[in-house]
């Protein structure tokens, strides 16, 4: 019953053969228990069989599975009896799996090589491109279409070298249109430089040729518009000067002048009306200056006059006179007051001089007849008799109707008492 029951299991047929032991331990001749052992041992060996067959096979296959193919049919053909059918089958089938993978190595090693060309092809033709040997690089493209006409990058390397060889059509046109644009901004024509600028900037408005004309345009423009309005400025500077300077406003005149001066310093319209100016303030400054000696002078005249006019002037006062008059003479020469009352200045000095003589005279008289000197004193007066002032007389006849007539004092002369 075990043995029936057991299958292909080792165990419950290890299990079988040490019944049946047993029962031919108790009957060795036994037929059944012969036949059974047989038939037990047989099912084992093949069993064992079997599990050698598929362990190879296993083994052959982890071979194959870990990259040795060769190793893993090389140990099926070794295996004995190499006729196993499960044997020769798994060696078929590595066999048949193996050429694949030869076949598969080969494909790889084809599209490897292939992708090493294109590469190398991309590469020529990319250097070509830079260099701008667009022939070149179209005949190496050409070479690799014919390699593999799917590959992307030969629409993308076409591509570009269209690109190219239009970017340097463009940079070629633009270039021409810069150069036309320079000679028309140095020949001072604004206008047509313009145009050929925007003709620039359509075509290429990124280039850094371009943008830089563009500055210098807008330079040139932006010097133009300050030199325009710099003139305009110097225009109306000049002639509200000049309109100034005939309404005798000759400061303010001259005020802008300096600033169009500043604007542009040798233009001859302003340096013409710089010169007028100077000469009119000169002129101007000069009648003022003689205007304030005339004012000094007939204020120092009429201080002059004041003093001569007092009543009874003094000799300080006359000497001051005297110094204003010539003071005022000083400023004006040619003062015609001031040289009339310079004669009576001189006339009232003289004047004062010679009756403070004779006031120094009468004095003296007087002090010698005090002290007795009658007749010293009479004679110093007759000295005086024919100079003498009307208003120094009555002290001199005072002084002789005091002397004594016992005294032996000579008489009176009337000239001397009239002196």
């Amino acid at each position: 019953m075990r043995f029936q029951a057991a299958g292909d299991k080792t165990s419950e047929l290890t299990l079988a053969l040490r019944d049946v032991d047993r029962a031919l331990s108790l009957d060795a001749q036994s037929a059944d228990a012969l036949s059974l052992k047989t038939a037990i041992e047989q099912s084992l060996a093949a069993l064992r069989e079997a599990a050698r067959v598929k362990a190879v096979i296993s083994n052959a296959r982890t071979r194959f599975a870990n990259g040795k193919p060769h190793a893993a049919i090389r140990l099926l053909e070794d295996f004995q009896p190499s006729s196993h059918p499960d044997v020769v089958a798994a060696m078929g089938e590595l066999r048949a799996a193996l050429l694949k993978l030869e076949e598969e190595q080969r494909a790889e090693q084809e599209r490897i090589k292939k992708q090493e060309r294109l590469a190398e092809l991309f590469a020529q033709a990319q250097t070509a491109i830079a260099e701008q040997r667009f022939d070149a690089a179209l005949e190496l493209l050409t070479t690799a279409e014919e390699i593999d006409s799917t590959a992307p990058e030969l629409v993308l390397l076409r591509d570009r070298v269209q690109q190219e060889q239009e970017a340097i059509r463009l940079a070629a046109e633009v270039e021409t249109t810069l150069t036309a644009f320079h000679e028309r901004l140095a020949a001072g024509d604004l206008p047509a430089a313009t145009e050929l600028l925007a003709a620039a900037t359509e075509l290429l408005p990124d280039d850094a040729n371009v943008r830089t004309a563009r500055e210098q345009l807008e330079q040139v423009v932006a010097t133009r518009d300050a030199a325009a309005a710099r003139a305009r400025d110097l225009e109306e500077k000049q002639t509200a000067a000049e309109a100034l300077f005939e309404r005798g406003d000759l400061q303010e005149s001259l005020r802008l002048v300096k600033l169009a001066q500043n604007l542009e310093p040798d233009h001859p319209r302003t340096a013409k009306l710089c010169e007028q100016l100077e000469q009119a303030i000169a002129r101007q400054e000069a009648a003022a200056a003689a205007e304030r000696r005339h004012q000094e002078a007939e204020s120092l005249v009429a201080a002059a006059a004041a003093r001569l006019q007092a009543p009874a002037p003094q000799a300080s006062d006359l000497a001051l006179a005297v110094k204003e008059i010539d003071q005022a003479l000083a400023l004006e020469p040619e003062h015609a007051a001031a040289l009339a009352l310079k004669v009576t200045a001189e006339a009232a000095v003289a004047a004062e001089q010679e009756a403070a003589v004779i006031r120094a005279s009468i004095r003296n008289a007087r002090t010698r007849f005090a002290n007795g000197k009658h007749q010293a004193a009479f004679q110093l007066l007759e000295k005086l008799d024919a100079v003498a002032p009307s208003d120094c007389r009555g002290d001199a006849e005072g002084i002789a109707r005091r002397v004594p007539r016992d005294r032996g004092a000579p008489p009176h002369r009337a000239g001397a008492l009239d002196a």
